[in-house]
């Protein structure tokens, strides 16, 4: 048995590495809800706009579009053009704030699992050093029995 129990000098810090690591997660997590929410918005705009242009069209093909409605169509059709494209900024912004979390995260996890690769090399030294050590004990104890029998014969 070995007379000492296994500790890694670096145990804090992977404690800390982990921590970050899942705080990292968390900062993933939220971000890809903003995007979410930012898509949504885009897709709700879009399809806004093509109901619009289906209502205007149908009216127009009925010839029930005056020039006064045609005039307010056209304007909310541009005013829902430039918030698309103001939109898709957003969404674009959105998913650059996710692909830097996932760098992030990425970075985050090698860290750790350099850590935990250093902890398991760690153990494995531990592990042979007390080997070597209860070999050592075990030997010490077969050469005194071997003393104490040899000297009953003589």
């Amino acid at each position: 048995m070995p007379s000492r129990t296994f500790k890694f000098r670096l145990q804090s810090v992977l404690e800390y590495k982990e921590k970050q690591e899942k705080e990292e997660q968390r900062e993933l997590a939220k971000k890809q809800g903003i995007l979410a929410k930012e898509e949504q918005k885009l897709q709700f705009l879009v399809d806004l706009k093509q109901m619009r242009q289906k209502e205007m069209a149908v009216k127009s093909s009925e010839g029930k579009l005056n020039v006064v409605e045609l005039k307010m169509y056209q304007d909310h059709q541009k005013r829902l053009t430039s918030e698309i494209s103001d939109q898709q900024i957003q969404v674009q912004q959105a998913q650059s704030d996710v692909e830097l979390q996932r760098e992030k995260l990425l970075k985050a996890v090698q860290e750790r699992k350099t850590y935990e690769q250093l902890k398991e090399k760690h153990y494995q030294v531990y592990l042979a050093e007390a080997e070597a050590e209860e070999r050592k004990l075990l030997d010490d104890i077969a050469t005194t029995k071997f003393s104490r029998e040899g000297e009953k014969f003589f």
